[in-house]
């Protein structure tokens, strides 16, 4: 669809947040899919973007089907893989803050969501967040929802840009060009399902057919900027 409206659009794919980071702060991207805590960190480093939209990203946490735990208050101890700095320790900060637990939970940090995602089908993690299609695989293999982040009404997914790269009036048509072109491939994601793009899922994700046909139905949303309310969180609390 960007080829069809003149925009020259190159995906750069990276399997760690902190790969994606370093390509935007060095300036090899343009623009980011990310979310709205690693955006403020990359901003109080220096870093002058814009948010282009909110997505409809979410996170799960995960625990192994072995560890037989069912909610929060039974993490003393156990193990969770998430990043530092970004929306899944943001949401470790929000679930655990409020459990009483037995002893103090570790937060394991594991950039790769694929190796994320390993480590908890080979019982090596307690539990871990994933976003999909990633939560499907392992929602399929017996592992247990113990927490969704759309449950704790924080929208944190967003796109972003970099300021300096969107200045001039060139720049700004592209970006309305770009812009349509998403809101066209929303429409036919919407319209036809993800089943219609197996194959960019197994290219770029490397999920199998059963993950695909399991995926649950989701509605994207055209460009929209994110809520004051979610721009505003409170950072996590590590330095």
């Amino acid at each position: 669809m960007f080829d069809t409206l003149g925009v020259d659009v190159r995906l750069r794919c990276f399997t760690a947040q902190m790969d994606c980071d370093t390509a935007f702060v060095g300036g090899s991207v343009e623009g980011i899919v990310t979310d709205i805590v690693r955006a403020k960190r990359m901003t109080a480093g220096g870093t002058s973007l814009d948010y282009l939209s909110k997505t409809g990203a979410y996170w799960q946490l995960i625990a192994s089907r072995k560890s037989r735990l069912k909610r929060v208050n039974q993490f003393g101890d156990k193990m969770i893989a998430m990043t530092r700095y970004s929306a899944t320790d943001y949401l470790c900060d929000r679930v655990l803050a409020g459990a009483k637990l037995s002893s103090m939970a570790f937060r394991i940090q594991v950039n790769d969501v694929n190796i994320r995602l390993r480590m908890l089908l080979n019982n090596e993690m307690d539990a871990v967040w994933l976003a999909e299609p990633l939560a499907t695989t392992a929602r399929l293999a017996g592992n247990n929802v113990v927490i969704d982040s759309r449950d704790v009404n924080k929208r944190l997914g967003v796109i972003a840009v970099r300021k300096d790269r969107t200045a001039d009036a060139r720049r700004r048509k592209q970006l309305a060009a770009f812009t349509k072109a998403y809101n066209m491939a929303c429409d036919s994601l919407n319209a036809n399902g993800m089943g219609r793009y197996a194959d960019v899922l197994r290219k770029y994700y490397k999920v199998d057919d059963r993950t695909i046909s399991a995926l649950p139905k989701l509605k994207f949303n055209h460009i929209e900027k994110p809520r004051q309310q979610d721009i505003d969180l409170t950072s996590t609390s590590k330095k």
